[in-house]
């Protein structure tokens, strides 16, 4: 990491439009950076994955009890002892995630904060 003499700023990695090669420019004064960089900078790299490499994201308005994963739990509203579940973070990133629970047997939904 290399800072700009004049301002303090970052310097960012740019093309010399002269040269051809990889230079360090301020973006706020424009200053060059006497060392020009080597061509072994990446300054873009393309990422491509096949459909199977895809991240699956469900939207949490359509979750089917069907494909959510099954727990032990004592319903509050019928005291049947199955339910499915998910886990959400509701709150600041420093505390621990919400459980969501819905009965197998009369569809009570609940949360409990862990």
């Amino acid at each position: 990491m290399q800072f700009c003499s004049n301002c303090g700023s970052f310097l960012q990695l740019r093309p010399n439009p002269e040269t051809g090669k990889n230079v360090l420019v301020c973006p706020n004064c424009g200053e060059l950076s006497p060392e020009e960089m080597k061509q072994k900078a990446i300054i873009k790299k393309n990422i491509r994955s096949n459909n199977q490499e895809r991240t699956v994201v469900i939207d949490k308005t359509k979750i089917e009890d069907e494909y959510l994963p099954r727990v032990k739990i004592l319903c509050p509203k019928c005291h049947y002892e199955e339910a499915t579940y998910f886990q959400m973070q509701t709150r600041s990133a420093d505390e621990p995630p919400t459980s969501f629970y819905t009965c197998l047997k009369c569809g009570h939904k609940w949360r409990e904060y862990q």
